[in-house]
């Protein structure tokens, strides 16, 4: 696959986490969910959100509706990998959550929710601005009148072409981030590698690619479909966010018609 002159091997994974789905929650997710659950309590306390059904997108394994259906909340997961919500189902026991299979670009619940979640850059996989315009316009549709949209996502602020690598431990895994960036594209190529220890022969690789959306744009597509801005928090620097902060939670709200 070619992208603006960057290279995705389709040898490793179509779709992204399909190889990784099993390690998942060790390797990728687990290590930053402290992180989203406590900007996401920020966010609802500050602005003295309620809600009692919440819907989930890009759900992944579950985790976070889990840690909302504990509360007592309804909830509705929502992901385009069958690997990913067979774990999350799995999981569930006997929460109140339930799970769908859709693409976000093509979302339709079957009733209207209070709130929406879209957490740890998922909407940076849509690699088309109308496909972000799409999912922003099929959330309005989906909320209750004055229901909230909370989400995250890179805007690539301040980055530089660069190539990275990280190495996170969690448990008996340890995943490998390589990551290069394109900022006069915006765009990030990740390659993950998790293995159980640094010497292990066995490992699972995918490389996935990001694209950024500037803060301007986002703010610009939330106008468009709808939304009025609440918040934006800088998840770097734990502070209000501006336009040189590079992952930004963004709480938005449905305007009353």
């Amino acid at each position: 696959m070619q992208l603006d002159g960057i290279e995705k091997k389709e040898s490793i994974s179509s779709p992204d986490y399909s190889i990784l789905a099993h390690i998942y929650d060790s390797a990728v997710a687990l290590p930053v969910f402290p992180l989203l659950c406590g900007a996401f309590e920020h966010a609802v306390k500050r602005n003295k959100a309620q809600f009692e059904l919440l819907a989930d997108l890009g759900c992944g394994t579950g985790n976070f509706l889990r840690y909302i259906a504990r509360k007592g909340i309804l909830a509705i997961g929502v992901d385009n990998l069958q690997e990913m919500l067979d774990i999350a189902i799995s999981k569930k026991k006997t929460l109140p959550i339930q799970f769908f299979r859709q693409d976000l670009r093509e979302l339709k619940l079957s009733k209207p929710v209070d709130m929406i979640t879209c957490q740890f850059n998922t909407l940076n996989y849509l690699l088309k601005q109308e496909d972000v315009k799409k999912v922003f316009d099929n959330c309005y549709q989906s909320l209750n009148p004055d229901g909230y949209l909370l989400f995250d996502l890179i805007t690539g602020s301040g980055a530089c072409t660069m190539n990275q690598k990280r190495k996170i431990r969690y448990g008996q895994w340890m995943s490998f981030w390589n990551i290069q960036t394109y900022p006069d594209k915006n765009l990030s190529r990740v390659q993950i590698t998790v293995k159980k220890n640094q010497k292990s022969s066995t490992h699972f690789s995918e490389i996935h690619l990001q694209r950024w959306y500037p803060l301007e744009v986002v703010l610009t597509l939330l106008k468009q479909s709808g939304f009025s801005l609440v918040e934006i928090f800088d998840l770097e620097e734990l502070k209000t966010a501006d336009n040189k902060s590079y992952w930004i939670q963004f709480l938005a709200r449905k305007l009353l018609c």
